[in-house]
């Protein structure tokens, strides 16, 4: 591969954990760059030099007015910078793209002698923006777009003023696609939306680290008492089928608990259930990924939801099926259009996204020998372990982008 370049918003560990509280981004977002990063270092013998722009709401929603820049190094010889930007409502991406394409005319026109195979993750503005820079700099470029999700179905309860701006911003993305060469899409109904050409593009759905797969957690047989637990976590939003499972809960009797962790526009819907139903526990959004992936070794069964007739759900791969998998537990989900078939062998499908399905799904669950349960996880387990992990699908990646 020629010399390495990532666009986006990775993090370090050290970094995630110095920015956290300040609302920027997402935690599956930095989890998922840093994975594929790492696969890629491993894979290739190469280190990136990483350029990025955090993610913010608008101030003074958002904490800081001006998200100062921030440099780091994540290995050695590594250069990685965040870019700063003003943070004013309803502006702040025009500033990011404008601050995120200066740094990389800087960093590239030091360099003009080198050729790059530069990754940009998420099909936002202002990497895109970045892309052009990238190309006006250094033509001999190779650019590979990551796209976790599109973002014509992201925030879909934005109000007129957003939803305007929005439709802008798709303008911008859609017009600075030209300085893409390739695409690594997180579901194959993707290429179709974006009109792709056949062999432009390639699935590659996530990565999971074995680290957490060799963390020592208690299993759900440790805890003391006889309840069937079923844990819920991520975004908990409105349209995803939320309140189904609620419903659900009147239809269990009282062996069965339902827990939460994460957050979202429907969170305090879920708190006021948790206040009048001691069977509900609401953890909000935990501070580390290792304390989530306590708490969901500590479960009898994961659950997944997002409604399969939401237009969005066919373009999505939920990412924390990933985390749910490696737990070893079972895990139950609707049938989506952005899970690819080979998952299927190892999720237990609710047929209808109602009550009385997702209650019957779980009772299906809890209704099964302990020790079927535990092959059935383990074998899940297996799974993403070794056909998912983070130096896989960095080697599918790099096949790709080599052909």
């Amino acid at each position: 591969m020629n010399e390495l370049l990532w666009i986006g918003s990775y993090l370090n560990d050290e970094m995630a954990a110095r920015i956290r509280g300040l609302g920027y981004g997402n935690q599956a977002a930095f989890l998922s760059q840093k994975r594929i990063l790492e696969g890629i270092e491993k894979v290739s013998g190469k280190t990136f030099d990483t350029i990025g722009v955090l993610s913010a709401e608008g101030y003074p929603k958002g904490k800081e007015l001006y998200c100062r820049k921030r440099t780091f190094s994540h290995a050695d010889g590594a250069t990685d910078v965040l870019v700063g930007f003003l943070n004013i409502k309803y502006l702040n991406k025009v500033f990011m793209g404008a601050s995120l394409a200066k740094e990389v005319r800087r960093q590239l026109k030091s360099r003009q002698s080198e050729t790059f195979d530069v990754f940009i993750y998420e099909m936002r503005s202002a990497c895109l923006k970045a892309a052009k820079a990238v190309k006006e700099i250094c033509p001999s470029a190779r650019i590979h777009l990551i796209v976790p999700d599109l973002p014509q179905y992201m925030d879909l309860n934005a109000n007129r003023m957003k939803r305007a701006l929005k439709a802008l911003d798709w303008k911008s993305i859609r017009r600075n696609m030209q300085y893409v060469d390739d695409y690594i899409l997180y579901a194959a109904p993707m290429a179709e939306y974006l009109g792709l050409k056949d062999g432009s593009w390639m699935v590659m759905e996530g990565a999971i680290s074995q680290d957490i797969a060799d963390r020592e957690y208690s299993p759900p047989e440790s805890r003391q008492d006889d309840k069937h637990v079923v844990m819920y976590s991520g975004s908990i939003k409105r349209g995803f089928g939320i309140q189904h499972l609620l419903d659900a809960m009147r239809l269990l009797d009282d062996s069965y608990e339902l827990w939460f962790t994460g957050g979202g526009d429907y969170a305090d819907v879920v708190k006021s259930y948790a206040e009048h139903d001691k069977r509900i526990k609401f953890y909000g959004i935990l501070p580390t990924t290792e304390d989530l992936t306590k708490l969901q070794m500590q479960a009898d069964m994961l659950i997944n939801m997002r409604n399969p007739d939401e237009p969005a759900s066919r373009y999505c791969f939920p990412s924390k099926l990933f985390e749910y998998m490696v737990s070893g537990n079972p895990v139950i989900s609707c049938r989506l259009g952005g899970i690819p078939d080979e998952y299927l062998n190892y999720l237990f499908e609710i047929p209808k996204m109602t009550a009385a399905s997702i209650a019957q799904t779980i009772r299906k669950v809890a209704g099964m020998p302990v020790s079927e349960r535990r092959k059935t996880g383990e074998e899940s387990k297996n799974f993403i372990l070794t056909q998912k992990n983070k130096n896989v699908q960095a080697q599918r990646i790099i096949d790709f982008v080599e052909r």
